[in-house]
């Protein structure tokens, strides 16, 4: 699963070595080149939203990758190769995935939008912005499914405290 994150740490600076941008879904995509070698856990969160089981099972699927779990949850990123991760703590990379967890954040949002007397404003707006560039989009009726590859391990080791 992919989304924009924080590139791997350097192992000998400690300091990450950028940020990817160019990564999500290439079928709508505005960016014409993916990076699609790292990989990272908060990318489940709208999967989680619509099947919790089967985002969790992705979820899953990263965070068992070593160093990919840390004392204060998943870690930030990983390389699909294994070689390396992100040894970044953000406030996006973990909350997003809770808050899905949880049932996300629409029932509130909706009801306050409503009571402001905003909402119906709202839903014509995002309608008709998603209309003009989303006309038909490729995989739709897919089913969702399941991680078939897993991230190899090649020596990485664990943080400490999280064997």
């Amino acid at each position: 699963m992919f989304a924009s994150i924080n590139n791997i740490t350097d192992p000998s600076t400690g300091d990450v070595t950028g940020y990817i941008s160019n990564a999500g879904i290439p079928s709508i995509s505005n960016q014409t080149v993916q990076e699609l070698d790292v990989i990272t856990p908060y990318s489940v969160f709208p999967t989680i939203l619509v099947s919790k089981s089967v985002g969790l099972a992705w979820w899953r699927n990263m965070v068992a990758a070593k160093k990919m779990q840390n004392i204060y949850g998943s870690t930030e990123s990983t390389r699909v190769d294994g070689t390396g991760v992100s040894a970044l703590l953000t406030w996006d990379s973990k909350v997003t995935t809770v808050v899905a967890i949880l049932g996300g954040v629409t029932d509130f949002v909706r009801q306050k939008m409503k009571t402001d007397e905003v909402y119906d404003e709202f839903v014509d707006i995002i309608q008709a912005e998603y209309s003009r560039v989303f006309t038909h989009l490729k995989g739709e009726d897919v089913d969702f499914c399941l991680p078939q590859e897993t991230v190899p391990d090649v020596g990485l080791v664990d943080f400490t405290l999280c064997k």
